[in-house]
């Protein structure tokens, strides 16, 4: 007996339908082959749990006195308030600080770009760090000379102003350079936060608002 292939696997959305896989069973045997199929499905959107969208899954206290942007890298948060990088684990469900970097500058936004920590200051300019938390001597201007909501979509930036209303979005470039802009109604909220979710809808953008 021979199938191929071993085994089939489809991620969908709810009423969705995959016709692009095939799969052949062949019988090579001197008798008749009598077979079975079963079909496992698993909802990635349900745990035991019961959680829907937006659902608090824990809580954790840290020493921030305001956080000013954070991002996950790997199994490692990284958060800022105005002029320090904190870096911290999970350990079981307690988040651990494991250790805190000095900025040299007054900070907003920070993002990863799978290569460094980009982060911005009060005046639009935007640099580079390592995940230990040293200056690359790496920037670039942003387009708003203000504090920038400020996330990486796996090949541009995506930035703002973080307290104006209803901003526009632009998606720019290591240099500065903006190569879109985008126009959208947030019910005239200021636009604090964002973060692309590459594994969402293959790749969403979520933002926090006033």
């Amino acid at each position: 007996v021979s199938v191929d292939p071993d085994p089939l696997s489809a991620d969908l959305l709810s009423g969705g339908v995959d016709t692009s896989q095939v799969i052949t069973i062949s019988n090579f045997g001197g008798s008749n082959l009598n077979w079975n199929l079963n079909i496992e499905f698993m909802d990635s959107t349900d745990d035991s749990s019961g959680r829907g969208l937006g659902d608090i899954i824990s809580s954790h206290y840290t020493n921030l006195y305001e956080s000013r942007g954070m991002v996950w890298v790997e199994n490692t948060l990284y958060a800022i308030d105005s002029y320090n990088l904190y870096k911290g684990t999970f350990s079981d469900t307690t988040l651990m600080l494991d250790t805190t970097y000095y900025l040299n500058n007054y900070s907003y936004g920070i993002t990863y770009d799978g290569e460094y920590l980009w982060i911005g200051n009060n005046g639009g300019q935007i640099r580079a760090y390592s995940l230990d938390g040293v200056d690359q001597n790496i920037s670039f201007q942003s387009p708003v000379y203000d504090e920038n909501s400020l996330t990486f979509d796996g090949e541009y930036f995506i930035v703002n102003d973080f307290s104006q209303n209803n901003p526009p979005m632009y998606r720019i470039d290591y240099d500065g350079n903006v190569v879109s802009t985008y126009y959208m109604n947030f019910n005239r909220n200021d636009l604090y936060q964002s973060v692309w979710v590459e594994d969402h809808n293959d790749g969403s953008l979520w933002t926090v608002t006033q």
